[in-house]
């Protein structure tokens, strides 16, 4: 089976893998990863159970699977039939083996606000208007901003580093397969996941944040909200949830707005845009913002594993 942008995140004692797995060739619903995690003195061998996101339109599908772990953990590797699972590297007519150790990251026990709002992966990324708006609405209604970049125009990217240095955005480097030549016999990963596999990237983001947010959203950068009865995110999610408490996610419908940009930074005015904003009349499918203790995985829009009636 195949495995591709392994991704780990650690809440003691829990272990997540955030993945994509071949989903054409391998019936990969509910299926099982054995994985062994060492910490210099001890190993341990655990049975992860998965759940797939999504109506899988591509070749490979977002999977996430959980199982626990030992303390201090250092190195993650996966097993098949006893077998460490090994990568071969051909380089000129020698080939190295090597055992396979999964990347992990820790999760987070701290936020730097209540309010995480995960931006799925930009691309080819030069709208910095829409990113300048979205920031400073977010920032004055209470929201933080973390953004998965696959890539960037390098001036757009220095300004987001400045925002990042002030405290208003977190920058986060999705991961993609690199490829010394385009040509393959093999389906190309990058291309056959579904949108460069957001689904995974808002994974990601929910299980960083998971111990340490309230509430998270998933947005595009051009998903900007406005609350409409309060003054404050918090305030406005806070109040939602008094009418339904166990709910596990609320959806906020779009309308698309247009309005006139600005070419240079000098020229940016968040009064020009906000006077030039023209609506439309028609309403889109929704986005979500979630209570992350309720919620161990997501789609694009929502998670396939929710109950419609905590919604």
């Amino acid at each position: 089976m195949l495995l591709l942008l392994m991704l780990t995140t650690i809440q003691h004692p829990n272990l997540a893998l955030n993945m994509v797995v071949d989903a054409r060739n391998f019936d990969i619903t509910h299926a099982n990863y054995y994985v062994v995690g060492s910490n210099g003195t001890h190993e341990k061998l655990a049975r992860a159970g998965s759940q797939i996101e999504g109506v899988i339109p591509c070749r490979y599908a977002p999977a996430m699977a959980k199982t626990n772990t030992l303390a201090n953990m250092t190195k993650l590797e996966m097993e098949s039939n006893g077998t460490r699972v090994e990568v071969r590297i051909s380089i000129g007519n020698t080939i190295f083996t090597a055992k396979f150790q999964i990347p992990f990251k820790m999760a987070r026990y701290t936020a730097p606000k209540p309010v995480i709002i995960c931006i799925s992966p930009q691309f080819v990324a030069e709208q910095w208007q829409i990113f300048m708006m979205h920031v400073h609405v977010a920032n004055r209604f209470g929201g933080h901003l973390h953004i998965y970049l696959s890539s960037i125009i390098d001036s757009y990217f220095e300004l987001m580093k400045e925002y990042e240095k002030q405290g208003y955005v977190t920058i986060d480097f999705w991961r993609r397969m690199k490829f010394a030549h385009s040509e393959t016999p093999y389906f190309e990963p990058n291309i056959n996941t579904e949108l460069r596999n957001q689904a995974g990237a808002q994974t990601d983001c929910l299980l960083q944040y998971k111990e340490a947010a309230k509430y998270i959203a998933f947005f595009d950068m051009d998903d900007i909200l406005f609350p409409m009865m309060y003054t404050s995110y918090l305030e406005e999610f806070d109040s939602e949830w008094t009418i339904q408490p166990n709910a596990s996610s609320i959806v906020f419908k779009r309308r698309e707005h247009e309005f006139v940009k600005a070419e240079y930074l000098s020229e940016f005015s968040m009064h020009d845009i906000i006077s030039s904003l023209k609506s439309s009349r028609t309403i889109k499918a929704g986005k979500v913002i979630v209570k992350p203790h309720l919620y161990n995985s997501t789609w694009i829009h929502d998670s396939q594993h929710e109950d419609p009636k905590m919604r």
